[in-house]
């Protein structure tokens, strides 16, 4: 009487927990819970699929389960591979765009599972299966808000470009109209710094990236050009080492603006009647005590700069100029002893955002 007691008892249990889970499932409106069986054709499926994908229980009962798949993926046998993987895996998780009863169509996040019997056999398969769309979309929205302000910022970049040209052009003719050596000396200074600038923009604008700017690469041509612009001697070579460093905009034109006055200097003073000598370059990258900073070094075998002159001390222009932009990318800036010429060395924290 006791065994047969118990064994009411824990088929009552059995049945209760079985109607806790039909209930659970028939009334989960979120998620999309499909039985098939195994040839795949829809066997039971819950309010959720109901409120997907618009089918009565009634209408969709017996009906394959490549009904759901567009017909695209239909054609392409989408379906078959995804029943495939199952088989094979066990499972097969996907997101696609899947369609409605009335034709709609929406993205899908989900999994569908085989299930097997005890000797093994496939007793049908098992779909869950959510309504992503929403999601899907803000992220097309973004996408597209994304672009759109990639051709706003290229747009502004141009501009910036096309009008720092148009201000070197202008320097260039009232140029023309100036004969005091000093003057025209300012002048010729003001133009390097509007095209070191204008090269920035360059740069960004020939790229998809409009945050960044690899000024390993810009340093390069800075270099040449300046050498070309001041149509120093031949006997001037080069040695040009440079890492391969993103930077910031604010931060790259700081730099840029650094190493143009350097530059000029080296360029105006450091090989006075036609010597020879040779010019360096070397931008690399270090990581000391954890701190990711970059370090520009530009130095010349040239005829050095006078005793009384120090990087802190000068009243120059130029050297105002370096300090000032230092100190907005928070540099640390140093006069290397040589045994000839200058060496300046330049070394500033890497920052992810612009400086």
């Amino acid at each position: 009487m006791r065994v047969g007691s118990h064994s009411s008892v824990q088929h009552q249990e059995l049945h209760s927990v079985s109607e806790w889970w039909r209930i659970f499932v028939e009334s989960v409106v979120d998620y999309a819970f499909i039985l098939f069986d195994p040839e795949c054709r829809v066997a039971a499926w819950n309010i959720g699929a109901e409120r997907v994908l618009g089918y009565t229980s009634n209408e969709i009962i017996g009906q394959s389960g490549a009904v759901f798949f567009v017909p695209e993926d239909r054609e392409s046998g989408e379906f078959e591979r995804e029943l495939a993987a199952a088989l094979r895996d066990g499972r097969a998780d996907d997101e696609r765009w899947h369609i409605r009863k009335d034709g709609s169509r929406f993205r899908a996040s989900g999994t569908l599972t085989a299930l097997r019997g005890p000797q093994n056999q496939v007793i049908g398969f098992a779909k869950v299966m959510r309504d992503v769309t929403a999601r899907e979309q803000a992220r097309l929205n973004t996408e597209q808000a994304l672009r759109e302000r990639m051709v706003i910022l290229k747009e502004v970049h141009h501009r910036v470009k096309n009008n720092l040209q148009l201000i070197l052009s202008l320097m260039r003719l009232q140029a023309d109209h100036v004969h005091d050596p000093d003057l025209l000396s300012l002048f010729q200074k003001a133009r390097t710094r509007v095209r070191a600038i204008a090269a920035v923009h360059e740069r960004l604008y020939s790229t998809d990236d409009f945050t960044t700017i690899h000024i390993g690469r810009y340093l390069e041509n800075l270099a040449r050009e300046l050498h070309r612009f001041y149509q120093v001697s031949n006997a001037i070579g080069f040695t040009i080492e440079t890492a391969d460093l993103a930077l910031g905009m604010n931060q790259a034109i700081a730099l840029a603006l650094i190493a143009n006055e350097l530059l000029c200097n080296v360029f105006e003073h450091a090989f006075p009647g036609g010597r020879s000598g040779n010019v360096s370059v070397v931008l690399r990258y270090s990581d000391s005590d954890g701190v990711e900073r970059g370090e520009l070094e530009i130095a010349d075998d040239g005829i050095g700069l006078p005793d009384h002159v120090t990087l802190q001390e000068s009243d120059t222009m130029g050297f105002d100029l370096v300090r000032l932009l230092s100190s907005q990318i928070h540099a640390e800036i140093t006069m290397l002893p040589r045994c000839a010429g200058a060496c300046f060395r330049i070394s500033f924290p890497i920052t992810d955002e612009e400086a």
